[in-house]
């Protein structure tokens, strides 16, 4: 089976980020879109607020150990509907900072704990992770709920399920908040759990048909790379609305993707593959880039960044001009746009409606 962007997605927009000294960002981090802004991250880890048709506003913070000062944020801040604030976790001080949408500081949450990984669930409640702790204590969950206040909950993770014990999975957990429920793949598990209640109940196990990496290469990244072309593993899981649920999956060094049906999930076996994009779902719309498995979804839009380098790279190769597309004219802006960029120019994002 092979899934389009079409299938999902009724239009796309792209924004090219202004390119300012003070605003260089220079890697692809995620897109967060408040009332007024587009928020995301630079190329020292600073954020930064632009407008959302893409001007530059300001930075938000700055790095230090002072009042609103933050030294490392890895990816992790979100906007907050209900109190209209801007969340930063700073991994290293383990601190939640607060902001106006503006960007000016309100206070800063210390943490009991630290985590190396937050999802924000919904207002002042959080999941994190940490995961020295299934290497060093079997009986503490790697997983806690928190809030600003400091009180945990620890979340325990069950057996995966008997039968799915033949593929390892990836370094990190990854999650899923959809409509239909929230959904979570713990690091080094072969099983998809939803969370309900404030438990996990086993919703999905992945079999690769054998293959099982050993449990020692999760814990020796250099010899993992070296070995793991022996084995089948998994990546970190998406989603297309409400319907299917994506997983990356690399089949003895062959990278495809596992598409599951939430009406019908299979416990034992992947449903449908799709092997056309390694990575996304085809773009049939304009033929730009693929739907990427690291995109946020806010409002029946999903956010993500593209390089303004690789976008002229693939124009160079000819790859937009060769697609398949269903609306040309939309394919003319975006060939359009790019012609309009720089190899050192800011990401553009990529903004898709869903249907």
């Amino acid at each position: 089976m092979q899934l389009r962007m079409s299938d999902f997605i009724l239009d796309i927009e792209y924004v090219p980020l202004e390119t300012r000294k003070e605003g260089i960002i220079g890697r692809i981090g995620p897109v967060i879109p408040t009332r007024k802004y587009l928020v995301t991250q630079g190329f020292e880890q600073e954020i930064f607020l632009f407008t959302q048709a893409g001007k530059f506003v300001r930075q938000i913070g700055r790095f230090g150990q002072g009042p609103g000062e933050y030294s490392n944020m890895a990816n992790h801040f979100t906007w907050d509907e209900k109190s209209k604030e801007l969340v930063l976790f700073d991994q290293r001080s383990a601190s939640l900072l607060f902001y106006t949408e503006d960007g000016q500081w309100i206070r800063t949450a210390k943490l009991p704990v630290r985590p190396e990984w937050i999802y924000f669930l919904s207002h002042n409640d959080y999941l994190g992770y940490i995961s020295s702790q299934i290497i060093d204590n079997d009986s503490i969950s790697p997983y806690f709920f928190f809030n600003e206040e400091g009180k945990t909950e620890y979340l325990k993770v069950p057996e995966r399920v008997d039968y799915s014990r033949r593929v390892k999975a990836s370094f990190a957990p990854s999650i899923v908040n959809l409509k239909s429920g929230t959904y979570l793949k713990p690091a080094l598990s072969d099983t998809i759990y939803e969370l309900k209640d404030r438990r996990l109940i086993p919703f999905l196990a992945i079999d690769l048909g054998g293959n099982q990496v050993p449990v020692e290469l999760f814990y020796d990244r250099m010899r993992f790379y070296r070995e793991s072309k022996a084995y089948s593993f998994s990546g970190e899981i998406s989603a297309c609305g409400d319907e299917y649920l994506i997983l990356p999956v690399n089949i003895r060094n062959k990278w495809c993707k596992g598409i599951f049906e939430f009406a019908n999930p299979n416990l034992s076996r992947i449903v449908k593959e799709d092997t056309d994009v390694d990575y996304g779902l085809a773009n049939d719309i304009d033929g730009g880039p693929v739907w990427s498995f690291y995109d946020n979804m806010i409002n029946g839009k999903y956010y993500t960044c593209n390089s303004a380098y690789d976008l002229m790279s693939d124009r160079d190769k000819g790859r937009f001009a060769k697609a398949e597309v269903k609306w040309p004219e939309k394919q003319k802006a975006l060939l359009s746009m790019i012609n309009g960029l720089k190899e050192d120019d800011n990401p553009v994002v990529q903004i898709m409606t869903h249907k």
